[in-house]
């Protein structure tokens, strides 16, 4: 329809011209405006348009729908006719002749939702060269590889070395778990879990590549083998930049929380004692503490937080809420299981997988008991937040809770991301552009967050 090659006019001036077509002071008169007014030849405000391009979008604009191109495939012969490396038959050829009214529709209401889409990629593609592409240096690395003001570490998924296949769950939730003592360390910036999983347990590339395309100075890699009660750990440390291996330490020790949790706390240490980020004490004191001693309270736990960030799917959120329900009813002290079963109540809620009063009133409960347990603890408030946000959409709290769990768990990407969705619900979109890009810091291959800062981009005009 010619009123959708108006829209699309108005988009590809604004894109070339830097600014809309027209613009009043409120709504009512910017459309008086489109009766009255001519918009400003797009080379008199950006000189490298070519006439003949500008006239084809000053077509798309015309005022009267009849003075506009009859179709979207006399448009792209009108603009394979600015660019000689563009063919009219090729445009010919895409858009094809269509017969009957209701098979012409489809393809044209169809070839406009995906130029939409279009701009939303475009305007996240920019990004794309900041995470994976490589800079002129002569040696070709990146020059932004571990660039960053602090040094970054990616922690890869462990080998399971055990023959059994049970074996695998305890591999990936200490994998999980090591990830989530290291973000402890604000002195470091920690790769996501969800970014370094798509790596696998063998990667096929060098570390070297996996550290330009994570951004990532620092590799971690090992595995773990499992024999009834006791575990061997291998892990190494590898410089990704230069290849050295910083060092390399074996752990045996009984499957316990509190030794695996000094497992975590011993490699802490270490990262310090390479000289790859300071570790405050405070850190460290975190580090060490134990969320539980109830070795099957933490299992549960563990399987909940694995359902938790699998997907957005309502069966793995009600399974997840089970797990922590199943944790605390053993443990009732373990708060980091209240703060898991609080978010992922208030997720269930607000993705309208369990809208109902059960729920939003599990979710308060539950963040009020973490409270009362670890009122100081990031996660509480991320609890805090995702009620306030997801049940009671109360932004000014909402924020504020995310804002100290930031400060007590600064390489969160999940916590972070909050901060920019609410930063843009409040119409503070520069700021929810800066938190975006920085949860995007810590989880570069996530194609949500990618998508979620395109949008944001678009929406300011910045368009490449």
């Amino acid at each position: 329809e010619r009123s959708d090659l108006y829209a699309l006019g108005c988009v590809l001036y604004e894109m070339l011209a830097g600014e809309p077509p027209l613009v009043g002071s409120t709504p009512q008169s910017t459309a008086a405006k489109r009766l009255t007014d001519r918009p400003t030849p797009i080379p008199v405000l950006r000189e490298t348009v070519t006439p003949e391009l500008s006239a084809c979008v000053d077509r798309m604009l015309a005022r009267l729908p009849a003075d506009r191109f009859e179709s979207a495939a006399v448009l792209g012969e009108a603009l394979s006719e600015t660019d000689p490396a563009v063919q009219t038959s090729s445009a010919a050829a895409h858009w094809g002749p269509v017969h009957g009214a209701r098979r012409e529709r489809s393809p044209r209401r169809i070839g406009f939702s995906l130029a939409v889409l279009a701009l939303v990629v475009i305007a996240a593609w920019q990004l794309i060269p900041r995470v994976v592409s490589s800079s002129g240096d002569s040696d070709g690395s990146r020059a932004a590889l571990g660039s960053d003001e602090r040094p970054s570490i990616a922690v890869l998924p462990l080998a399971n070395r055990s023959e059994r296949e049970e074996d695998a769950f305890f591999t990936d939730a200490f994998h999980d778990e090591l990830l989530t003592r290291l973000a402890m360390i604000g002195g470091l910036k920690v790769i996501s879990r969800t970014s370094v999983l798509s790596y696998g347990e063998r990667p096929t590339k060098s570390l070297r590549s996996i550290g330009e395309e994570l951004d990532a100075r620092y590799i971690m890699e090992g595995g773990a083998f499992r024999a009834d009660d006791h575990v061997r750990i291998n892990l190494q440390l590898i410089d990704a930049l230069e290849d050295p291996h910083l060092w390399a330490r074996t752990f045996d020790v009984e499957i316990a929380v509190e030794n695996l949790i000094s497992v975590q706390e011993e490699v802490a240490r270490e990262v310090a004692a390479a000289d790859v980020a300071e570790v405050r004490p405070a850190e460290l004191l975190a580090i060490g503490v134990a969320p539980t001693l109830d070795r099957q309270a933490y299992e549960l736990y563990l399987r909940g937080r694995k359902l938790y960030g699998r997907s957005y799917r309502s069966e793995d959120h009600a399974e997840a809420e089970g797990m922590f329900q199943r944790a605390v009813a053993i443990d009732s002290s373990f708060a980091l299981a209240w703060s898991f079963l609080s978010a992922t109540a208030a997720r269930r809620y607000f993705l309208h997988h369990a809208r109902d009063e059960d729920t939003s009133s599990l979710a308060w409960a539950a963040a009020n008991r973490a409270t009362e347990l670890a009122p100081d603890l990031p996660q509480t408030h991320f609890a805090l937040g995702e009620y306030y946000y997801h049940v009671l959409m109360d932004l000014g709290r909402a924020l504020q809770e995310y804002l100290i769990a930031h400060r007590g768990s600064p390489n969160d990407d999940e916590i972070t991301a909050g901060i920019g969705y609410i930063k843009r619900r409040q119409g503070d979109w520069w700021q929810a552009r800066d938190y975006l890009e920085e949860a995007l810091e810590y989880n570069p291959l996530s194609g949500n967050l990618l998508w979620d800062l395109g949008e944001t981009q678009y929406g300011l005009r910045l368009y490449p």
